[in-house]
């Protein structure tokens, strides 16, 4: 999960993806971003780290955009979640399923392998 900040990721989120390496080689990468465009360029970004972190990023994605966000956010009117689901809901279902496809064909490889 990330915003956007500076059109890339927040630098919380790089430190902690740059404190492991090894723990996430051969790993898929799922995305939820939120901000002005849903993250959109943060997510990009993330795609690219995670390439040099080994990873296996998605191509599906969640993007919760800056008028969905203000919804819920309490920096806006601090709704529910559910006041964004029916929005979030298709994206975040076919990202899921990616996912899990993606989780259970690298963990064959790994235990195949022994990565």
């Amino acid at each position: 999960v990330t915003g956007e900040y500076n059109h890339s990721l927040t630098g919380s989120l790089k430190n902690a993806l740059d404190q492991a390496y090894k723990e996430w080689n051969r790993k898929p990468a799922a995305a939820f971003g939120y901000g002005g465009v849903g993250a959109a360029r943060a997510i990009e970004h993330l795609r690219g780290i995670a390439v040099e972190l080994q990873m296996v990023p998605l191509r599906n994605a969640v993007h919760l955009g800056g008028g969905e966000f203000m919804k819920v956010s309490p920096l806006g009117q601090n709704g529910d979640m559910s006041e964004v689901a029916p929005v979030l809901k298709p994206s975040l279902d076919a990202m899921l399923a990616e996912l899990a496809w993606w989780a259970e064909a690298t963990r064959a490889a790994r235990a195949r392998t022994g990565a």
